[in-house]
């Protein structure tokens, strides 16, 4: 009896690694989408950031530079859409590893948001101001994620000059010092026309306005989360490799987990 009871306890362990196991590595950190009203804000439109080749993000030869930047912020625009970052999820054992490494002193922050560049489906707005803003410092240019008190753009310098560019909206670059009636008539061309006016409003106030984070903050973020996305890999990889000792040295008693009574020893 005691021997099927410890077959038995082995035999749900193995099962439990496994879905751990599985659930890790098919984990999807990100929906799909909003639904399928508008495009480059409820859902991609054409190809996602991974699959667009880094030299197609570069600045051409003799490309003017504010035509560059509106090609970055289109380009991000549809690639990704627009989810909040409690949309995002990890996987159970990522939970366990991050929680760990928070009680250690290591804060990798995803309620902000998942920030992978390449692997960026969807975003809020400062996710996506943010892969805006590095391909844009990629090519040379003097750009910051910058917030305005409600709402997250790209601000970059051209000639003396600072611009916003919005992904969120697909609006940009306009000087960042528009006018209530200007930038109220640009976001009424926006895939949210109505909001036009609240856009407006948000960006001539500058109360709570400044840089959202810097490029540093967030590499080291990036670092932190792939660290331990490794170390989550090599628990999950652990558990696999328990799970095949276990199955092959204890030889769990799977009929007696199905309701079968086991065979006389």
């Amino acid at each position: 009896m005691f021997k099927g009871l410890a077959n038995t306890a082995v035999g749900l362990a193995v099962l439990v690694a496994l879905a751990l196991v599985v659930e890790h590595f098919s984990h999807d950190a990100q929906p799909q989408s909003r639904g399928n009203s508008i495009p480059g804000y409820d859902y991609i439109q054409g190809r996602t950031l991974a699959e667009i080749p880094l030299v197609e993000m570069a600045r051409r030869e003799n490309e003017p530079v504010l035509a560059y930047v509106t090609r970055v912020t289109q380009m991000v625009h549809k690639a990704t859409y627009h989810c909040l970052p409690d949309q995002n999820s990890v996987s159970w054992i990522e939970t366990a590893v991050n929680y760990a490494a928070y009680k250690a002193g290591h804060d990798a922050n995803y309620d902000l948001g998942l920030y992978n560049f390449r692997t960026l489906r969807c975003g809020y707005c400062s996710e996506r101001a943010a892969a805006v803003t590095r391909i844009l410092r990629r090519s040379d240019l003097d750009a910051i994620t910058y917030g305005l008190g409600g709402h997250v753009v790209s601000k970059v310098m051209i000639d003396g000059t600072a611009y916003f560019t919005d992904p969120d909206y697909g609006v940009g670059p306009y000087p960042a010092n528009l006018d209530f009636a200007g930038i109220e008539e640009l976001y009424t061309h926006s895939v949210i026309p109505q909001n036009a006016n609240m856009i407006a409003a948000i960006v001539t106030d500058p109360t709570g306005s400044g840089p959202y984070f810097s490029e540093e903050y967030l590499t080291s973020l990036r670092d932190l989360r792939r660290k331990l996305h490794f170390v989550a890999n090599a628990a999950a990889s652990g558990l696999l490799v328990f799970s095949l000792v276990a199955a092959c040295f204890f030889r769990p008693r799977w009929s007696m987990l199905a309701g079968k009574p086991l065979a006389a020893e």
